[in-house]
């Protein structure tokens, strides 16, 4: 785990990503969420597929943070870049979200995008 966090510390995707799910399914280290949770978010900001597809699962589900908009969002981008769970996921959590809550996922979705781009979301084109 001392390599990991290490790694994990120094923006490594990957070891954010193999971290959070050593806190999330007690894998070496004790079941701790919220841990999880820090470290799949630092691999998803990154663009990590993986990573996006089990931090929406985390707000799906309760696990250390709660929120279908935040799911939707994250299973959204992750179904994006093609990850067959996520897309699977994704249409799970709209079926239990409203319309106005499923505008306002992609309304989060679009402007990760827009910040990772470059471009201000809000602002017309």
């Amino acid at each position: 785990m001392k390599w990991y966090r290490k790694a994990a510390d120094q923006g490594d995707v990957n070891a954010q990503y193999n971290l959070g799910q050593c806190y999330r399914e007690a894998r070496g280290l004790r079941k701790d969420y919220a841990e999880a949770v820090k470290w799949y978010r630092r691999a998803a900001e990154q663009g990590d597929a993986g990573a996006q597809y089990e931090l929406g699962a985390c707000y799906a589900n309760g696990e250390g943070v709660s929120g279908m908009v935040d799911a939707y969002k994250w299973s959204s981008l992750a179904a994006a870049q093609g990850h067959e769970a996520a897309t699977d996921a994704k249409g799970k959590i709209a079926k239990r979200m409203s319309r106005v809550e499923i505008e306002e996922g992609q309304r989060r979705v679009a402007a990760f995008v827009a910040k990772k781009e470059g471009i201000n979301a809000d602002s017309p084109r």
